[in-house]
């Protein structure tokens, strides 16, 4: 390989960490060999990428290439070269061998500390899948369920109820469904089927998600589900009237990047519910089920075709990979039968599934929007991949829209009318409180962050255009009324990757103000911010665990491998009234037709092949 390091950086195929990291493997390995610098290289960027580990196997021989239309940079090692060089060196290690790398008997390359996040994680969920609880009087959970879900339903399975049953069983219920299929409310009649199965000695419950955002989100909607359930008021007052983040739950140590909650301290509680599954990374979800109790109990909701986490890894896509999750054990379809008097459709019975399929529940029925509906109709062809479909459907215009992306000559021109619409209308007010909560009914999504069609660039012109209609002075960096987003967690002032607030003008000077987890907003000075940008556009994976009456959906010029499926599903249902999508056709057919996957062994350890 002849390219410079400033070379390797500037065409964007390494950061400078990942070419530190493989020189210094490479260093210490006694003898300079390019195919480990490469494979310390590589993993790096694939873990700041998303990834868990990467294959070998499938990226040997590959040409590194700027962009796809652009000449080979250079060529990666063979298969067997790679890996003969890869096994000798005193850095790559077996399974359970503490090395820096560890590759597997499928040819996965890992950092050590993600190999071994991967198998304590595997180990933890299987083990609760195995776990039984304390018996429960049949005709107890028969007449909760009834009570809190209604009667049996035939011909067809009530999923929310199947969902309660399998969260009151087991200590383990992963519950997944896309926008409006009241995952929320599910699981706030859980905890009630669940206090009231109990008896003496409530549960400890702690509601918990990702961000602030999300914990806010899902603290208002237990707290309205809750009001319409009926049942004696001192078993709804076991079910919390607060959720905050995970890094709160688990308790971030000042001057320190682990846990106060860990293995050996566990969590003083009986039941976590986790909600935004999706969002959560490996190493978060990780430390949660580190931090359980020896007889907690866990309810992660979600929904498995979104978009993975930022951080490395797809924890909920994992769990709930299609066709062995999907599948229910004779057991369990008996069972619920036998409590319910409804069957399970005989497609999904198998004999000797998976412990921990028996835990998985996906929610079928759309409450909100269902496929009846614009925006349900357009979702369910995105997420099914019949792109052309999805575009016809946009194109009958309605609720949701398409139009071809402008030129970078027209962008601004084109985007004026809408950002003055939107945007302008929130920066009326005056109180942190009601610019936060107006500005947060429209959102800009793009795919990319760089780039004139990326969020970065899309932020510079709709300052631009507030600018010069005189809605925003930017004679310093920050001004009222700039929405702001987290780009770096700071565990000391409780801020995440993603979370976002507003600047606003107090008699104090200005304040960047944020959704409490506690509910209500906190302020902090400005320039104590940790990393964080302009919030105007934002690209979809910082949209997760966030919803808006409208969306703006601008996807780049040309094809690009981050434009997939799961980011046009992700951003079409973060709108809940309406959603237009400025792209070339081609773009958008390009990615219904491309389904996300990332590099990890988490579905292989769950679901080992028979």
């Amino acid at each position: 390989m002849d390219l410079q390091p400033t070379q390797l950086i500037q065409k964007g195929i390494f950061s400078f960490i990942d070419l530190e990291f493989g020189r210094f493997l490479a260093r210490i390995s006694g003898i300079f060999q390019e195919e480990v610098f490469l494979a310390g290289a590589l993993v790096s960027k694939a873990v700041r990428e998303g990834d868990v580990c990467l294959d070998l196997r499938e990226i040997s021989g590959k040409a590194i290439k700027e962009s796809e239309a652009s000449s080979p940079l250079f060529k990666l090692p063979e298969f067997e070269q790679w890996k003969r060089a890869l096994v000798q060196s005193p850095v790559v290690g077996n399974p359970g061998e503490f090395t820096p790398l560890v590759i597997d008997s499928k040819e996965r390359l890992y950092l050590y500390r993600y190999w071994q996040y991967e198998q304590d994680l595997a180990k933890a969920l299987l083990a609760l899948a195995n776990r039984s609880i304390h018996a429960i009087e049949p005709n107890a959970l028969s007449r909760g369920l009834e009570r809190l879900f209604g009667p049996q339903r035939n011909p067809g399975v009530n999923w929310q109820k199947l969902a309660a049953f399998v969260a009151a069983t087991r200590p383990l219920a992963i519950i997944s469904g896309g926008p409006g299929t009241g995952k929320t409310t599910t699981v706030s009649r859980i905890l009630a089927l669940i206090s009231y199965l109990q008896g003496e000695g409530k549960p400890r419950i702690a509601l918990t998600a990702p961000t602030g955002k999300a914990a806010s989100r899902l603290q208002e909607a237990v707290e309205q589900s809750k009001s319409k359930i009926d049942l004696p008021p001192e078993i709804l007052e076991t079910i919390p009237s607060e959720a905050m983040t995970i890094h709160r739950l688990l308790g971030v140590m000042r001057g320190e990047v682990k846990f106060r909650y860990n293995r050996e301290n566990p969590l003083p509680y009986d039941l976590v519910v986790v909600d935004e599954g999706s969002m959560v990374d490996l190493y978060l979800m990780t430390a949660l089920l580190s931090a359980l109790p020896k007889k907690g109990r866990l309810i992660l909701l979600g929904d498995r075709d979104q978009l993975a986490s930022v951080e490395a890894g797809a924890v909920l896509g994992d769990i709930c990979k299609r066709g062995p999750s999907d599948l229910f054990s004779n057991s369990l379809g008996d069972t619920y039968y036998k409590t319910t008097g409804e069957k399970i459709p005989s497609d999904l019975i198998t004999h000797g599934a998976n412990p921990l399929a028996d835990c998985v529940v996906q929610l079928r029925e759309h409450f909100r929007f269902g496929p009846s509906t614009a925006i349900g109709r357009v979702a369910t062809l995105i997420n099914h991949g019949r792109g052309e479909e999805a575009l016809e459907a946009l194109l009958q215009a309605g609720q949701v829209q398409w139009h071809p992306l402008p030129g970078t000559e027209n962008l601004r021109a084109k985007l004026k009318e809408v950002v003055l619409e939107t945007y302008g209308s929130y920066l009326r007010d005056t109180e942190p409180e009601q610019l936060l909560s107006s500005f947060e009914r429209f959102r800009i999504l793009s795919a990319l962050r760089r780039g004139p069609y990326g969020a970065l660039g899309l932020n510079e012109v709709v300052e631009t255009i507030l600018e010069k209609q005189g809605l925003v002075t930017r004679s310093a960096r920050h001004y009222h009324g700039r929405a702001v987003l987290i780009t770096r967690n700071d565990y000391h002032l409780s801020l995440y990757n993603g979370d976002v607030g507003m600047v606003a003008q107090t008699e104090a000077g200005l304040r960047a103000f944020f959704p409490s987890d506690r509910g209500g907003l906190r302020e902090i000075s400005p320039t104590r911010l940790p990393e964080h940008e302009t919030a105007y556009a934002m690209t979809v994976h910082k949209a997760q665990g966030s919803e808006f009456d409208r969306v703006l959906l601008i996807l780049p010029n040309k094809l690009s491998p981050v434009v997939t499926r799961e980011l046009i599903y992700t951003a079409v249902t973060r709108a809940r009234e309406g959603i237009q999508i400025w792209s070339p056709r081609e773009v958008f057919l390009s990615g219904v037709a491309q389904p996300t996957r990332r590099a990890s062994g988490l579905s292989d350890l769950l679901y080992p092949a028979r």
